[in-house]
């Protein structure tokens, strides 16, 4: 054994092996829905940047091999001042917080586990970063740096770009994933401020939820749309409404950290509570981002924080109320 084999080796060849020994419990699957939760896992990290207020623009591209390429235009991972960090954060689960050690993932993710499961799940994984006047780059394959990061010149450009490609030997030939156009449009909506582009086509949505609700209901059968926004409890609240006619149509969607949550959440239970003594049908979006998200069941499909439910009757209460 080498003199430097030290306990940080073990521990990240441990969490390779444990990764790629049982996917599943990662990813959800070692189909497309597993791939996809690698491509998510990539773009949340680039929304975070942009919820800390540090990147403006996203893009997604897809190439011919089955790779994806994300790219952000935010502060770029700190590799300048610390070259290990790169290695940290794709090598090692559970790594904690974001690359500057005090932004806090706010998305849902993977169960917390973050880059070092994508990497740990592909067959090439190359970083690029543009910080300071500088590019560097670092390249891993299957959890494990390939090599240390390298500078490769000025650059005029910041920001982080990751090409992954999901290992075959996993995945199979999974192909490209149908549905990256909803999965653009959704991140647009939620991230009224973020410009998105998908294979150079971009997506856009000033309006947010506003924007979203306006596009469903855009068939007729509501007279009139309420948003809200606002912060209670720790918790962002983010809530459109379209009221109906007597005629009118009832639906709803939530999200919660950045993801549609199909079996809603408290937070929703309490907009529509809120809205049922209006007698009329709606259609509402309701959204909500907070800290520490719980969830009813393994599918994490529905928020129970009681917080949620709170922060929504405190924002969306006073809009409702004007009304009358």
């Amino acid at each position: 054994m080498p003199e430097d084999y030290s306990a940080a080796d073990i521990q990240v060849l441990e969490g390779v092996e444990a990764v790629r020994k049982r996917p599943g419990m990662y990813v959800g699957s070692t189909g497309p829905h597993g791939v996809r939760n690698l491509l998510l896992e990539v773009v949340n990290n680039s929304v975070d940047e942009h919820l800390a207020g540090h990147a403006s623009r996203l893009e997604i591209q897809r190439h011919p091999d089955g790779a994806y390429t994300v790219c952000d235009d935010g502060r770029g991972i700190p590799v300048d001042q610390h070259p290990e960090v790169m290695e940290r954060i794709f090598c090692t689960l559970h790594a904690g917080s974001t690359f500057d050690d005090h932004t806090p993932h706010v998305h849902l993710g993977m169960h917390g586990v973050g880059l070092a499961a994508v990497n740990a799940l592909c067959a090439l994984t190359t970083v690029v970063v543009d910080r300071n006047d500088a590019r560097y780059l670092q390249t891993f394959q299957r959890g494990r740096a390939l090599c240390e990061p390298t500078h490769l010149g000025r650059s005029h450009r910041r920001g982080t770009s990751v090409r992954f490609l999901p290992d075959p030997a996993i995945f199979g030939e999974v192909g490209w994933l149908d549905g990256l156009d909803g999965i653009a449009r959704q991140v647009a909506v939620l991230n009224p401020n973020l410009e998105v582009v998908l294979d150079g086509q971009v997506h856009r949505e000033p309006l947010g939820l506003e924007g979203l609700v306006r596009r469903r209901c855009a068939g007729g059968g509501f007279e009139r749309i309420v948003t809200a926004r606002g912060r209670a409890h720790e918790v962002d609240v983010d809530v459109a409404v379209a009221l109906g006619t007597q005629s009118g149509h009832g639906d709803h969607v939530a999200f919660g950290n950045q993801l549609e949550l199909p079996d809603g959440g408290v937070h929703l239970d309490a907009a529509l509570e809120l809205l049922e003594p209006l007698g009329k049908p709606v259609l509402v979006a309701v959204a909500v981002m907070l800290q520490a998200p719980h969830f009813a069941g393994r599918t994490r499909g529905r928020i129970e924080n009681a917080e949620a439910a709170d922060a929504v009757r405190d924002v969306l209460g006073p809009a409702l109320a004007a009304l009358s």
